[in-house]
């Protein structure tokens, strides 16, 4: 297309979507740019968060980009809905991110849609479905013990040749969790410990966080990629596909050799109900190839940064909190530790502030802040009408945060509001935490998007707290730094 034809084209639709906007009566953010500010906030989905309490009560969001293009943010719950599950099928992940996260990280679940989406759903389904996961729970428990040790030991080294014989020290608590849930995740999705290849988890954590780094440039082309036209993104000077390229090859290779060596090594598989890897479970189900097995371990790999995260959280709020972490401590040595004690699932699973503690982290501090659907046809969300190819914008941060939905104490670290109390002051757990709609709380989104991997997401929070809050009392190491929560 030449310059000549671009101009009149380019003019054209800028007009005709100006005076035929089917949203130019809705809230509107002023500004051009407002979605790179929106990925580039320090705080991921705080933006979001800004924008709902700036048009309270707003069903829909709106912003424009150079003049082209509506972009959405869903901010009722009853139409979130309507995205997610009742016109999920009106709805896809866009092509451009796809793309990306795809080049990134292989071509798996995650950017899949369609027919694809549901084959590869199904292959690796009864591999991460609860009562599978409950079985992994002792794999998950004997990890999170050798994690413990290695952290003690870390810590009396730091006290060496001092005096007195207390394990204290400083932990990068990001490091070793970062670690400890490459491991976990490693097993479950390849089916063989780590522990045969010295340093394996490193190396991988390594290389995803090369390729995760949120770096401004990251951000910047990720989010013009994303909303800009194609032939615009052209023009821009782009020298981080060649590191990406080299990383993203190790990792495939890497991870193709670990499944061919699962595959020579696996037993038959008798049925689809016993505890079996992902990678297994998708090589018993479908019909997929070495290289696609290894495109979808990458993917599910990389999934590692998600719980990763949410546990970092935990260990903050533990350590901002010390009167809860008292109190959490008291229940996980009374109920797991003490002297004929189980830490089988049910144990773990039963535990009300536990639980509650971990549902409030994941309110807080939801791993996807901010996620992104399409329209591929004409739909309706609750009575408006969405014509295709509109960009819509749910934000778990924001929804999880509104004083409207949640009281006064949105934003506050309050794990009780998940237990009610009987007559007799004993807590069990509730699953809505005041909302009045399961919309208002989607940690992992909800329908057929919905993370497929969140059972082994909370059994791996409930385990590695439950742990941690056993052994160890937890305190910033700079109590009077400033931190914003969010950050």
């Amino acid at each position: 297309m030449s310059v000549s034809a671009v101009v009149p084209w380019f003019l054209c639709d800028w007009v005709s979507s100006f005076f035929y906007d089917p949203f130019r009566d809705f809230a509107t953010i002023k500004g051009n740019f407002n979605s790179l500010r929106l990925a580039c906030a320090s705080a991921r989905g705080a933006t979001t968060l800004e924008w709902i309490r700036a048009f309270p009560g707003q069903p829909i969001i709106r912003w424009r980009e150079l003049g082209l293009r509506n972009y959405l943010l869903v901010a009722d719950e009853e139409m979130i809905r309507d995205v997610l599950v009742n016109k999920a099928i009106d709805f896809e992940k866009p092509q451009m991110p796809r793309t990306i996260v795809g080049r990134l990280l292989g071509r798996g679940l995650a950017v899949s849609e369609g027919h694809e989406h549901r084959k590869q759903r199904f292959a690796m389904g009864p591999s991460v479905a609860a009562k599978n996961i409950r079985s992994f729970y002792p794999v998950i428990i004997e990890k999170v013990d050798r994690f413990l040790g290695q952290i003690e030991e870390s810590m009396c080294r730091q006290q060496a040749g001092k005096e007195g014989k207390s394990a204290e020290g400083v932990v990068d608590m990001d490091g070793w969790i970062r670690y400890l849930m490459v491991e976990i995740i490693g097993v479950k999705v390849l089916g063989h410990d780590w522990g045969v290849e010295p340093g394996a988890q490193e190396k991988v954590a390594e290389c995803f966080a090369r390729v995760l780094d949120p770096s401004v440039t990251n951000i910047f082309y990720f989010t013009i990629y994303n909303v800009w036209p194609r032939w615009i993104v052209s023009l821009v000077p782009w020298s981080h596909g060649s590191l990406t390229d080299s990383l993203k090859d190790r990792l495939r290779v890497w991870c193709l050799d670990s499944i061919k060596r699962s595959q020579d090594n696996k037993n038959e598989i008798e049925n689809e109900n016993i505890d079996t890897s992902v990678i297994e479970s998708m090589d018993h189900r479908g019909d997929f190839t070495a290289s696609e097995l290894s495109e979808q371990a990458m993917a599910l790999l990389a999934g590692f940064e998600s719980p990763s995260l949410a546990l970092f959280w935990c260990c903050f709020e533990l350590a901002r909190h010390h009167e809860f972490q008292e109190k959490l401590r008291t229940e996980v040595r009374s109920h797991l530790l003490a002297e004929g004690c189980s830490q089988k699932w049910e144990t773990i699973e039963a535990l009300p502030l536990l639980n509650a503690f971990c549902r409030e982290v994941l309110r807080l501090h939801p791993p996807v802040s901010v996620t992104i659907r399409q329209s591929v046809r004409d739909t309706v969300i609750g009575d408006v009408d969405v014509p295709a190819n509109t960009r819509l914008f749910i934000s778990a941060y924001a929804m999880q945060r509104r004083h409207d939905i949640w009281g006064p104490r949105g934003d506050e670290f309050w794990p009780e509001r998940w237990l009610d109390l009987d007559e007799n002051g004993n807590a069990s757990l509730n699953q809505m935490g005041g909302a009045t709609s399961m919309f208002a709380y989607m940690p992992f989104l909800h329908g057929r998007r919905a993370c497929v991997a969140k059972e082994l997401a909370y059994a791996g929070m409930r385990c590695v707290v439950a742990g941690l809050i056993g052994r160890f009392a937890m305190e910033l190491q700079d109590s009077a730094q400033e931190v914003k929560v969010g950050d």
